[in-house]
């Protein structure tokens, strides 16, 4: 046997090892591409047509899009994505408030709408509003075979001491949002809450994050709660009066 053919046997020996150590994920590790973005503003919400029409995400996480239904319903048919968005006529004045995109190939297995119970305070510039309790779209997908639990993360604002234009008040809404995303990815082999987290990300790892868990932020209050999942993040340009604008690679993490 030649030297070139026993270098290259070696190789494929050292290969085979290495797969049959990592396993199939090693092969495989479909990674999930998720794009979240805020989107108030009934004008600027077309802004979001671009994105679905030129990449092909496999989520979008959309938060702020009360106004965004007729729009999201119209480019998820023609852009190949399922939508999943709760209406005020069922669901109360915050039910509109994040919409989840799903392309086509990526199945559903499971979607649930969890409403919290602790009412908050905002916007900031008229701390004396009410706002219902928020609610927490919750999705468990297949890809490739592997299964994801993605969160559509939109939590309360103030962070866990609650807001100070609020005096406080937000921080049992908040700590309510944060203990459910945490039993949640707790719960799951992988699993990521992606979105805006209204704290800092020291804050988020503190009373978010489950324990085998971690933290990556795109901005100084979105990003991605993620376990069982390795985090790539890239920043994009958000269109002006928005913000959060990313798009997180969550691939699996050999167990």
């Amino acid at each position: 046997m030649s030297a070139a053919v026993a270098e290259f046997s070696g190789r494929l020996r050292w290969l085979a090892t290495q797969l049959a150590v990592l396993g199939p994920l090693a092969a495989v590790a479909p990674s999930l591409d998720v794009f979240h973005g805020n989107i108030a503003g009934r004008r600027k919400v077309r802004r979001i047509r671009r994105r679905m029409r030129k990449h092909k995400d496999d989520v979008l996480i959309l938060t702020e899009a009360y106004n965004a239904r007729p729009y999201l319903k119209r480019w998820a048919e023609r852009f190949g994505y399922e939508l999943r968005h709760a209406t005020r006529a069922k669901h109360g004045p915050e039910g509109p408030d994040v919409a989840v995109l799903v392309r086509h190939g990526i199945e559903i297995l499971d979607y649930e709408l969890v409403e919290m119970t602790k009412e908050w305070w905002g916007p900031f510039r008229y701390p004396h509003s009410r706002k219902k309790p928020r609610l927490v779209p919750v999705l468990t997908l297949r890809k490739a075979g592997m299964i994801y639990v993605v969160i559509g993360m939109h939590a309360p604002s103030g962070g866990p001491k609650g807001g100070t234009s609020t005096r406080g008040r937000n921080a049992p809404a908040w700590a309510e949002y944060a203990d459910h995303v945490r039993h949640v990815l707790t719960g799951v082999v992988r699993g990521a809450a992606v979105g805006d987290g209204n704290a800092k990300g020291a804050e988020l790892r503190e009373h978010m994050m489950p324990a085998d868990g971690q933290v990556a932020m795109a901005s100084g209050v979105d990003g991605v709660v993620a376990k069982g999942l390795r985090i790539a993040l890239r920043r994009l340009r958000s269109p002006l009066g928005m913000h959060g604008w990313f798009r997180a690679r969550l691939t699996p993490i050999a167990n």
